[in-house]
Parts: C-alpha cells; structure tokens; sequence
C-alpha cells in the first residue's frame, strides 16, 4: 500500500474485506478566486501555457467588491490510486469568525487492495470548491491549516495559493 499523506487516518466505517477508509483533514493547495474555478490546469500544462504566453502583456488582478462572495478552491495533493482508491469525495467550507476567514477541507476515499490485482503508480488529484458569503467592506485574514493571507475588500484579490503543511 502506498505510504500515506501526513494528516490521513484511518475511519472506522463497516467495509467489504481487504477495504479500509481514509479521511485527510486540510491538506492540500487553496486558492480564492472571484468566480467559480473551471477545472484546474496540471502543472505541466500550467508551465507550458506560461512559456507560450510569455511576454505578453499581465492581467491585471481580479478585485473583489462589496457584497461579493469568493469561491475556494482546495485541491488535494494526495495522490489516489486510480485502482484501488475508491468512491473518493472532498468538502470544503469557510468559516467566518469576525474578520478572519477559516477554511476547512475534508477528502474521504475507500482503499482496497484485492489478491487478485496490484495497485497501480498512476496518481489522480481531487479538488472541492466552496463559497464564501458576501463580504462586507474591510480587512480580513484568510486561514488555511496553518497558513495565512489578508484580503481587503474592495479591492485586488491575492490569487496566492496557499499550501497546507502536508503539501510543501
């Protein structure tokens, strides 16, 4: 069985034999952004996209208004057996405490291993998207495991992508 990503547990759940469930809690890469993410570009394709449209003139950074709400994205970086991984879900909510912002994300998979086949070393990623409520005027501090980034609103939105411990 392939190592497991710090923060992943085991969860007691009936299973069929050779089945065991796994919950990692708020690892992973977040992002905020001002309308709902399209599907993710894989890293290699992000670099390649970068080297064609180098040069060329920067978007300026989305703003984020009054009254706007922000969609999270958080994307998991553990890597799941396309054959033995199964039934794999994410979560992801914000929480608001006063001008702080917390993001929690959740990923939930059942692994099997079966004597009658191998696990394979192919590596599928998946994503949850939530949603902020309307932001009032003012500053807040976005929280995600341990790592932080301010956001003023109105104004530009940071577009930094923030990494859990277990991601770096």
């Amino acid at each position: 069985m392939r190592e497991q990503a710090p923060g992943t547990r085991a969860v007691d759940q009936q299973a069929e034999p050779g089945a065991r469930w796994f919950e990692t809690v708020n690892e992973g890469l977040m992002q905020l952004s001002v309308e709902a993410p399209q599907r993710k570009l894989a890293e290699a394709d992000r670099v390649a996209y970068e080297l064609l449209h180098a040069g060329e003139p920067a978007k300026p950074a989305p703003r984020v208004g009054v009254g706007q709400a922000l969609f999270v994205r958080v994307e998991s970086r553990v890597c799941l057996d396309g054959s033995c991984d199964r039934e794999p879900s994410a979560t992801c909510s914000v929480r608001r405490e006063g001008r702080e912002l917390r993001v929690s994300s959740v990923l939930r998979r059942k692994h099997v291993e079966a004597a009658d086949h191998a696990c394979t070393e192919d590596c599928v990623l998946v994503a949850a998207t939530c949603k902020t409520a309307a932001l009032e005027a003012g500053e807040y501090v976005v929280w995600f495991d341990q790592q932080k980034l301010t956001l003023q609103v109105p104004g530009p939105l940071d577009e930094t992508i923030l990494a859990s411990r277990a991601a770096r």
